[in-house]
């Protein structure tokens, strides 16, 4: 009994250890991500005033924060995109719309010439038999996420079951094929 404590006192011990490094991973990219942010907010000019008047603080860039930056960066950038569209726009205008013998603008139904049918969809959802087939290890019962391997694998089972659905003709699609006739 004894040893069972300790084992799983270990086993506590390495994903407490674990987890601090994930977290410290995760800081550090957190920081980049500040910084990252308030280099792009002064380098775009975007005004300080107002995130100061929004915040009531001088703080810089937080965790609670970065999204209220990140909103008017992309204001900022929305505007420039703006300024640019017109400025492309005054350079290279669009052409003249069409006309008809009248002298009125054709409406789009009748510039078409051709219309084309667009190609019969089938879909294919999944079964109740697929779950089934499902097998997770019996020493996997408790709740936890699944790992990239485990992922990776059950995703490979999942194309090659469709690989082989798709690979059977069905019925209805022969019946369906002008070659069938």
């Amino acid at each position: 009994m004894c040893l069972f404590h300790q084992i799983r006192g270990d086993k506590i011990t390495k994903e407490t250890e674990q987890g601090n490094k994930k977290l410290v991973e995760i800081n550090k990219t957190l920081d980049q991500l500040k910084s990252g942010v308030l280099h792009l907010f002064g380098a775009i000019d975007c005004d300080p005033s107002s995130i100061k008047d929004m915040l009531g603080s001088e703080k810089g860039v937080t965790n609670k924060n970065i999204m209220k930056y990140m909103g008017i960066i992309e204001g900022k950038t929305m505007d420039y995109l703006q300024k640019h569209e017109y400025n492309e726009m005054k350079k290279n205008p669009p052409p003249p719309e069409k006309k008809d013998k009248k002298g009125e603008p054709t409406t789009p139904s009748t510039q078409m010439t051709k219309v084309t049918e667009p190609p019969p969809i089938s879909i294919n959802p999944p079964s109740a038999a697929d779950d089934e087939e499902l097998e997770i290890p019996e020493e996997q019962t408790e709740l936890r996420p699944l790992t990239h391997e485990e992922l990776k694998l059950i995703a490979q089972r999942n194309i090659g079951k469709r690989v082989n659905t798709l690979a059977v003709p069905s019925p209805t699609k022969a019946a369906k094929s002008p070659r069938a006739t």
